[in-house]
């Protein structure tokens, strides 16, 4: 036997009547079988139930050669009664005999062993159905794309640039234009030292101020800046021409079929080659010039006297010049510093001269504010103020990185299995401390990391002119109270018993045989343990006295806490996994600043943060290392510096980004067949690698979309992103710098109406079928426009390739897209549009616990909306980050019945998407009522299973919700003036006051005086009053 077997335990022969061997044959002989596991009900310690038994999975001892022995079956335990059972007719079959081991364990219930390794090996995330990567922004040549429309003014623009360059680069050689459409003078061909000269030459005459050959100049720097995609567009790299296999391209993300942009791929490398060669030439001061005066001169300024201005059109051929070659440059240093690392075109961009690129998109958009006849496109705009914070600040991964480096290292962050450690704020554990301390108060708990006062159940400023709840905020009610009676701790009424109270009656009938409240008869959980068991320790306490009396009356010495182990230990674990964020410390150092600032208590040394924020020279001060391009300091310093000189501009930029949403809900709302509507008949292409078709919109019959149609949809769809992506990377940024400049920016949005704008459009958008709707056309795409005036044309075997379901359109003309759907009874198949493609598939949809409602599609779907998910995306993060710990705001969404609204998110098997909605839907299920709760269980359980647990997760018991909503007001006007006192302090040339103004208002006592009118003896205006009697 094995080493590792138990030795055999004596078995004890059975007891066999003599009946049962009566007509038996001497071969007969009654075999004892062997009882199974689950009959048995082993005992747990045994080694079956612990799961100690050898199977496959694990490494089973090693058996003696030669043929296996069944081993020897269990004898069976007979549980009969004292009188025997008479004997059977005829004895059962014998048993068949005992398999070798290793095929008994297929038949055993799964052991502890290769049940781990099963579960280690199940997927951690469900595969998502879609190709989406939420980023900082999509690919290049799709982000490039975006930035032209569909107009036919501005593909004539495009057309002029590029007639512009062949006139001046054939001019600049010697030759007129005819040369370069016919590929006598390419511009990849000629020497870098060719390209360099004709750059500085067209920057040369960009710098002057003649308005007519500047334009043509700055055409010609545009089309160089685009590529020159006369030469280059329909010219695929060596690798993609060289690979044919599919298996060989990547997954595309952007929301396209796979090789859509492997046309261009030499086009895209001389575009930001190009872009490199302008940037070594120092020409992008002089194109950031060019666009601040072509900017302004749009906005009514005229930066030009000797009035040689052409008309209105040369302004807007210069304006669209001037910020399209912007554009490009923003891009190309955004891929570069993503893919290699590159920060030479960014460290251009912020070494400019005052005000800065950034500075002054900030301020062109004030102006919109005020001004709405000015002419500049607000698309445009915000693309460009967008791409300039991302250049500027960094995106996402560079703020995650910003934000882990202020975490304490030598705090844990997982645990030994490598799951992150369940943490708890400082705040969660003063709440917890007033709840054992209301039960217990002989006990002394670990002190937390900010002595917050007793009553105070925020870290913002004590509320003023508001009674003080201790400890409101638990389930065990306050154990203290306010001397006004408010609360209903008996501690505090009128006639306090010290003796318990009696017994109630042994039957709740009352008067006339009604039932009374069943609270009469249950035990105050609001008493607290006014005389709690003594123990050894009890006299250093201090107060308690000795506790020989007690031991002496009682009869035995107590002996053990005088506090449950349970309290002990849940106090310790809040203890250790106490976190405080770098948030939390720079409002709690606020905080403390302020307190003592309104009582008088700060002096002279307390203000010495704010002298590095002086512009004036100091002397004999050393000057500063500036910190290397792209750390986290440098990012960090222009976040400040950028708050600092954007504070008075930051309300009216919010109020014209929140304008550009406004705009696409009254759209939505004016218009039956709006853009993103109800699209209730939407299909899309089977394989997700064709062109999706719209077989409805809004449910209405008529019309087809027209091109201007379709690019008002589209401009809308990339307005939303710009802006979308420009409000979340400023409040990003803004909480790592200093949570008041996140706070600051979260209440002008909530004052803006962000809240109910969003909520309205998610009422009137089906978000799971927007995102399949793409509203693009490949016939008007900026590629596409390149390769089809380019000297090689469009591929006429791709064109041949596609389906032929808009074949009897003209080919100048772009296909129809149907906007209404066919009545139910005109809705014959010959009605329809013919295809060789099959049955269309509905888009994937999930429930609300994440469980497809239907067959996910097997391969991911690469044919997508992009936009639409990343602005859905960024619209959810940034109502959750206002509404996140803000009562009153949580009680907007509850009043304007956000819940079924946001449902809608949850049917889209996106990870992102279903994550933010689930954040918002658990900030306000504590506000909601019981009958709310049981008809979104669902909804509680995904709550459960997707979002981050805190240690204190009381949301769903909504603990003193009465209590919240009551300081819901007075907490949101706290910090609010702990905001502007913030900002007043630091920034009073940015908040339109002096400097110093807080210094004089800081004495406390001279304002005093002056409320009680003291002082006054001393002015020389006032006539002396007489007193009779004195």
């Amino acid at each position: 036997m094995d080493s590792n077997d138990a030795p055999d335990a004596p078995l004890v022969p059975p007891v066999i009547d003599e009946a049962e061997l009566l007509g038996l044959s001497g071969t007969q002989t009654p075999v004892i079988e062997a009882e199974p596991l689950e009959d048995l009900n082993l005992p747990l310690d045994t080694a079956e139930q612990q799961g100690l038994v050898f199977d496959s999975s694990a490494n089973p001892p090693a058996l003696p050669d030669g043929p296996s022995a069944p081993l020897p079956a269990r004898p069976g335990l007979r549980r009969d009664n004292s009188v025997p059972l008479p004997a059977p007719l005829y004895l059962p079959p014998p048993a068949p005999p005992a398999p070798p081991p290793d095929a008994t364990q297929t038949a055993d219930p799964i052991s502890l062993i290769p049940l781990r390794s099963l579960v280690s090996e199940l997927p951690k995330v469900d595969p998502a159905p879609y190709a989406f990567s939420y980023e900082d922004a999509s690919s290049f040549e799709d982000e490039l794309e975006e930035w032209f429309s569909y107009s036919v003014e501005e593909q004539a623009m495009l057309l002029k640039a590029q007639t512009s360059f062949a006139q001046e680069w054939g001019t600049f050689n010697g030759l007129n234009g005819t040369p370069y459409e016919e590929g006598g003078l390419d511009w990849a061909k000629a020497t870098k030292q060719q390209q360099s000269e004709f750059v500085q030459y067209l920057l040369d005459v960009i710098r002057r101020r003649d308005p007519v050959p500047r334009l043509k100049k700055l055409e010609a720097l545009v089309y160089i800046l685009l590529g020159c995609w006369h030469e280059s567009a329909g010219l695929g790299s060596a690798d993609t021409e060289g690979s044919n296999e599919p298996s060989q391209i990547p997954l595309p993300r952007d929301g396209h079929a796979p090789g859509t942009y492997a046309k261009s791929a030499q086009h895209v490398q001389l575009i930001r080659k190009n872009v490199q060669l302008l940037v070594d030439l120092d020409g992008l001061d002089i194109v950031i010039r060019q666009l601040s005066s072509a900017c302004s001169q749009a906005c009514g300024i005229d930066t030009e006297p000797t009035g040689l201005r052409d008309n209105k059109d040369s302004d807007r051929r210069e304006t669209w010049c001037s910020m399209t070659a912007v554009y490009v440059i923003l891009e190309v240093a955004r891929v570069e510093e993503r893919e290699n690392n590159d920060t030479t075109i960014r460290a251009a961009l912020l070494a400019l001269e005052e005000p800065g690129l950034l500075m002054l998109l900030i301020e062109i958009i004030s102006k919109l504010r005020w001004d709405d006849t000015i002419g500049l496109p607000l698309p445009k705009i915000c693309l460009l103020l967008w791409k300039t914070v991302l250049v500027s600040f960094g995106g996402l991964s560079e703020a995650e990185n910003a934000r882990n480096s202020f975490k304490d290292k030598y705090l844990k962050s997982a645990d030994a299995k490598g799951q992150p450690i369940i943490t708890a704020s400082p705040l969660d554990y003063h709440l917890f401390r007033q709840e054992i301390l209301s039960k217990y108060p002989a006990y002394n708990p670990p002190p937390p990391i900010f002595p917050l006062e007793p009553e105070n159940n925020s870290i913002l400023p004590p509320l003023k002119n508001h009674p003080n709840k201790v400890a409101g905020n638990h389930v065990f009610g306050s154990g203290l109270g306010d001397m006004s009676g408010n609360n209903t701790s008996i501690l505090y009424q009128p006639v306090h018993i010290a003796t318990p109270a009696p017994s109630p009656p042994p039957s709740p009938a009352g008067p006339g045989g009604k039932g009374g409240k069943k609270q009469n008869y249950q035990t105050n959980q609001m008493f607290p343990f006014l005389y709690p068991p003594l123990d050894e320790t009890s006299n250093k306490l201090g107060g308690k006295g000795s506790t020989d009396l007690q031991d002496l009356l009682v009869g035995r010495k107590w002996e053990g806490p005088d506090i449950p182990t349970s309290i002990l230990e849940a106090a310790d674990l809040y203890a250790k996994r106490m976190r405080a964020t770098r948030a939390m410390k720079q409002l709690w150092e606020e905080r403390v600043q302020f307190m003592k600032y309104e009582r008088g208590w700060s002096g002279a040394d307390d203000n010495t943060d704010i002298d590095e924020l002086s512009l004036e020279p100091k002397e004999g001060i050393p000057k500063k290392e500036p910190p290397p391009s792209g750390s986290i300091e440098e990012r960090l310093d222009l976040v400040e510096e950028f708050y600092r000189k954007a504070l008075p501009s930051l309300q009216s930029v919010i109020i014209v980004l929140i304008k550009a949403i406004l705009s696409h809900v009254t759209a939505l709302v004016t218009q039956a067949n709006g853009a993103n509507g109800l699209q209730s008949g939407f299909q899309y292409q089977d394989n997700q690698n064709g062109r999706p078709e719209a077989n409805g919109v809004n449910g209405h019959t008529g019309c087809v979309a027209t091109n201007e149609e379709l690019d008002a949809m589209r401009t809308q769809e990339v307005l939303d992103k710009a802006v979308s992506g420009t409000l979340m990377l400023i409040l990003k940024w803004f909480k790592i710098s200093h949570i008041l400049k996140y706070e600051y920016i979260t209440q002008l949005l909530v004052d803006s109406s962000y809240v109910p704008l969003i909520l309205k459009l998610l009422q009137l958008q089906e978000i799971e079928k927007v995102v399949n709707f793409k509203c693009e056309q490949e016939e008007l795409n900026f590629f596409y426009f390149c390769r089809s005036h380019s000297r090689l044309g469009v591929d006429q075997e791709q064109t041949e390739e596609k389906p032929e379901a808009d074949s009897d359109s003209d080919d100048a003309v772009p296909p129809p897209i149907r906007m209404r759907r066919d009545d139910p009874e005109s809705s014959e198949p010959e009605a329809e549009p013919p295809s060789p493609l099959p049955a269309m598939p509905q888009a994937p949809e999930v429930d609300e616990l994440g469980f497809p409602t239907s067959e996910l599609p097997k391969e991911p779907i690469t044919t997508f909306s992009w936009r639409a998910f990343f602005t859905s995306i960024n619209y959810l993060r940034i109502m959750q980050k206002i509404c996140k710990n803000k009562a009153h705001r949580n009680l907007m969404l509850v009043s304007y019945k956000s819940s079924q609204f946001l449902r809608k998110s949850l049917k889209v098997p996106q990870p992102q998407l279903r994550l933010y909605t689930l954040k918002l839907f658990k900030n306000q299920v504590p506000y909601c009522g019981r009958k709310w709760r049981q008809s979104n269980m669902r909804v509680i359980t995904a709550v459960y299973l997707h979002c981050r647990p805190e240690l204190r997760d009381d949301w769903l018991a909504g603990s003193d919700v009465d209590a919240e909503v009551d300081e819901s007001v007075p907490l949101e006007q706290a910090l609010r003036a702990l905001t502007h006192w913030h900002n007043l302090k630091r920034y009073p040339e940015g908040m339109g006051a002096r400097s110093g103004v807080l210094e004089d208002e800081q004495d406390f006592f001279r304002r005093e005086l002056e409320k009680m009118d003291w002082g006054d003896e001393n002015d020389p205006d006032l006539e002396p009053v007489s007193v009779e009697g004195w």
